[in-house]
This record gives structure tokens, C-alpha cells and sequence, in this order.
């Protein structure tokens, strides 16, 4: 700690009283506030910069070398009583301050690395513009303390003068700073973890959103007959000619291998099981010509007869199909009447139960299909 006014033997620095103000030996109407005598011009005394009261030296346990480094530039010193309580909201102002610098630093380089579309950006800007603002907020609310605590010493100094009791004065005062700052501290404690919460919330939907965004071209095709070749190379090929036939014979859709990125058999290979097929378009355009082709699906032959295919799905996506499909299946189980059934339709982040009346055709089998 260090003083932002020095009384040093005969001589005064950086804006302290001289040797004008000087009477009979005695810095003019400065008491000590911790012993409650006068700061002499031959003892060595300090001023706190917070309330701008005087103590001895030797009253705040500073010796020689100590009083040394006060007197260099850019130090700061607080009386014990200010110092309990500025401690805690220089640590607040930093703390604020730091978070501020993370989260600028964090959308930068969020600006940087990801290409995020123009209206998930302005979104997401518009979240972070407003969480700036409350941390603006939170330092002004802060920075206001600091002129609260002020007053409140101004009044305890002026009873201190009325009435000259200084273990009776130390007591109030600390008991008055105490309540205010704790009560202050408390309340921007909570309300800087409701920030904390809002941040991390919009952490987590960019990054919804931008898996969203790697998704959109994908889908998920389930009970596609897997190749049974030994290379890896083989068996992607023999996956890729199985789509192109499923998408221009069966879907009618002029697809060729160039509009198909990549595809990938997903999960652990099981013997005797079809692991579920990712496939990945090179246009979006592509992947929602596909799922518009679906309904032809009820024309193909055994190969694909069986098969589904679904938007490949985020992980919050799957979770709250989940959620939607046991919704349907109770329904289901309370539905006595045996004329409707219960599904899940929809896009991804858009899906819900509907009820739907269940209708019998004769398939050109003779067969039933529901």
C-alpha cells in the first residue's frame, strides 16, 4: 500500500500541506484517526486517499522503509478502517473487468474462425451487445460505491468530532460500512451471476447453432443393407453406388456422385446388423429434394422398401425428438377406441405430437398397410 499524501519531517509532497499551514509544530486541525492526536510536522504521517483522514505512521505499523515506498508515484494507501472494505470492491471491479476482456476476446475470435450466417451473427451480437451492457451497468454501480463509502465516512468523521469517542466511533463506523458494502457486494454477486448465466446460455446456443449449420446438408438413412467388402475404401464405394440408385431410381432425383460429399456408416460395425448410413450433400437443395421424394419410397423394391431417412439431427434435437416420441407413445397407450394413432411430425426444432386418424389401404399385395 502506498499514500496519496505524505507529511515527512519538515516537508510536504504531491499536493500536502506546507509549511503555511503549519501552527505551533501541528499539521492545522488534523487529528490522528487512529490515537486521536495530532500529526506534528516532525512525526511521520499519512493521509488515506478514500476518507483523507491522517494517521501516524507508527499508528498503522509502518516503519522507515515502508514510509519510503509510499512516497513513490502512482502508490495508493487506505487507513485500516477504508481498507476492509475497498479490498472487496477493487477484487469486484477487477473480477468485472476481466470477464468484460473474455467475452470481447471470445467474440472476436468467434468472428474469426466460424461462419456463422448473417442472422444468426446479428442474433448473437444483439445477445452480447446486451450482456456488455450489463457488465457497463455492474462497474458504474460499483464505481458508485466507492462515493457512498465516502459520505459515510464524512459522517462518522463528523461524529467523531462531536463526540470524541474513538472505540465507540470505531465500532459504528465499521458497523455502518460493513452493512452497506456487505448488502451492495451481495446483491451485484447475484446479479453477476444471472450475467454468467445469460453468457453461458448464449455460449451454448451459438454452438447450437453452428452445429445446426454443419448439419443442414445431411441426412441419416436407417436399415440400408451394408456392404459386406473387407476394405474401407470398398465399402464406401458400395455405400455410395447404393444411394445414387436409391436417390435416382427409387427417388427420381437426378443426383450424381459429385453432389454427395461423404458417407458414413455410423456406430460400432455388429455382425448381422445395418449400421444407420450418414450422408452428406453438397448443396442443401440436394438433401431437401430427398426428403420431399420420400412418400416414393412406398413403390421401391425389398432393397429399399424398409429403409427411413431423417434429418440428420444435433444433439438437443434427438434429445427432444425423445422426449416427443415416449409423449406419443403414452398417448398411444391411452387411446382405447383403436381410430387414431399418435406421431411426431416435423422439422428439427420445430417438431410436435399430432393425432392423426388412422386409415387402412389394401396394398396391391392384398396386404395391409397402416
Amino acid at each position: 500500500m502506498a499514500a496519496k499524501h505524505l507529511a515527512v519531517s519538515k516537508s510536504y509532497d504531491k499536493g500536502i500541506r506546507t509549511m503555511d499551514s503549519v501552527e505551533k509544530g501541528s499539521l492545522k486541525g488534523e487529528n490522528c484517526i487512529t490515537c486521536s492526536s495530532l500529526v506534528r510536522d516532525k512525526d511521520l504521517g499519512v493521509q488515506c486517499e478514500l476518507c483523507e483522514g491522517w494517521c501516524h505512521a507508527k499508528c498503522e505499523n509502518i516503519g522507515e522503509e515502508g514510509f519510503k515506498v509510499l512516497q513513490m508515484e502512482n502508490t495508493h494507501w487506505y487507513c485500516t478502517r477504508c481498507n476492509k472494505g475497498i479490498g472487496k470492491i477493487l477484487l469486484a471491479l477487477n473480477k468485472i473487468q476481466i470477464k468484460q476482456e473474455k467475452l470481447e476476446l471470445e467474440q472476436q475470435e468467434m468472428r474469426i474462425k466460424q461462419g456463422i450466417d448473417q442472422t444468426n451473427q446479428e442474433k448473437i451480437e444483439s445477445q452480447l451487445s446486451s450482456l456488455k451492457s450489463e457488465l457497463e451497468s455492474q462497474k458504474q454501480e460499483m464505481s458508485g460505491i466507492r462515493e457512498k463509502i465516502m459520505n459515510i465516512c464524512q459522517d462518522v468523521q463528523k461524529q467523531n468530532e462531536e463526540h470524541n469517542n474513538l472505540e465507540a466511533e470505531d465500532s459504528l463506523w465499521s458497523t455502518i460500512v460493513k452493512k452497506h458494502v456487505d448488502k451492495k457486494i451481495e446483491s451485484v454477486s447475484g446479479e453477476m451471476h444471472e450475467v454468467q448465466k445469460t453468457i453461458i446460455e448464449a455460449k451454448l446456443q451459438i454452438e447450437e447453432e453452428k452445429d445446426k449449420e454443419k448439419r443442414k446438408s445431411n441426412v441419416v438413412i436407417y436399415r440400408l443393407g451394408e456392404s459386406k467388402a473387407t476394405s474401407v475404401e470398398s465399402r464406401k464405394k458400395d455405400d455410395t453406388d447404393l444411394c445414387l440408385s436409391l436417390f435416382n431410381e427409387v427417388l427420381e432425383i437426378d443426383c450424381t456422385k459429385e453432389v454427395i460429399n461423404n458417407v458414413v456408416r455410423l456406430g460400432k460395425k455388429e455382425q448381422d446388423q445395418d449400421r444407420p448410413l450418414l450422408v452428406c450433400f453438397a448443396e442443401h437443395t440436394v438433401k431437401n429434394a430427398v426428403m420431399e421424394s420420400l412418400k416414393k419410397l412406398s413403390k421401391a423394391d425389398d432393397r429399399f422398401r424398409s429403409i427411413s431417412v431423417t434429418h440428420d439431427m444435433t444433439l438437443k434435437e434427438r434429445n427432444e425428438r425423445k422426449v416427443l416420441v415416449t409423449e406419443a407413445k403414452n398417448s398411444q397407450n391411452q387411446e382405447l377406441s383403436g381410430e387414431w394413432i399418435f406421431r411426431v411430425r416435423g422439422n428439427p426444432g420445430n417438431m410436435k405430437v399430432v393425432k392423426l386418424r388412422k386409415r387402412v389401404h389394401l396394398a396391391s399385395n392384398g396386404q395391409a398397410s397402416i
